[in-house]
Parts: structure tokens; C-alpha cells; sequence
């Protein structure tokens, strides 16, 4: 699910304000940062390329990502 999910992200232009990531996850051999944002949206940043990010908006998939990392936090 995860791995789809970053798939369906939108590249975002413009600066990027790096801030302290909400949480941390690696997918193989590759780490990223991610923002649960005050929009119901979701930032993420490649820990290697931190000039970029994307964007997950879809309310049905950011639903279920919280879902899936809040019930792996507890």
C-alpha cells in the first residue's frame, strides 16, 4: 500500500522549508521524510534528494496511510 501511495504523489515546485519530519520510513533501500500537513494532506521528501517533495491530496488514501502508520506507532 505504501509503495502505490508514493507512486500516486505529485511533484511540488518551489522551495522547499525543510521542517522535522512527523515520521520516518524506508521502502527497500530508500528513506524518506514524511508531513501529515493541517490540509488532510501528506509531504514527502526522499531523504536523498531533499530539493524535492510530492504531495498525496486523495482524502481516501490519506485516510487510510494514517490509518496504517497510526496503528503501527501504537
Amino acid at each position: 500500500m505504501v509503495q502505490e501511495l508514493f507512486e500516486k504523489a505529485v511533484k511540488v515546485d518551489g522551495i522547499v522549508d525543510i521542517m522535522v519530519p512527523d515520521y520516518h520510513i524506508q521502502i527497500a533501500i530508500e528513506q524518506y521524510f514524511l508531513w501529515l500537513n493541517e490540509d488532510d494532506t501528506i509531504t514527502i521528501m526522499n531523504k536523498n534528494d531533499t530539493n524535492t517533495r510530492y504531495k498525496i491530496s486523495d482524502d481516501k488514501e490519506v485516510k487510510a496511510f494514517v490509518f496504517l502508520i497510526s496503528g503501527a506507532s501504537s
